[in-house]
């Protein structure tokens, strides 16, 4: 097996905040949507491959979600 053929894909469950979160106590994909485009680019920098969002609203504010990170962060 080469291990450079594997990819990473990264599973997040979280839900975006309204508004931004203190930098200095914030984890990855936690605080508002331009805060989790920071941390998509940043792990995509890491060699993440793939993000799979479990988003915790089911309603219409789980597709405005990721309607939004798809137009903001294309491939």
């Amino acid at each position: 097996r080469d291990p450079e053929a594997l990819q990473v894909i990264l599973r997040v469950n979280a839900t975006p905040a309204e508004r931004m979160a203190p930098n200095g106590e914030r984890g990855f994909f936690a605080g508002s949507i331009e805060q989790w485009m920071e941390d998509l680019h940043a792990v995509q920098e890491l060699g993440v491959g793939h993000v799979f969002f479990a988003l915790d609203d089911a309603d219409d504010g789980g597709l405005r979600t990721m309607t939004t990170l798809r137009e903001q962060f294309p491939r």
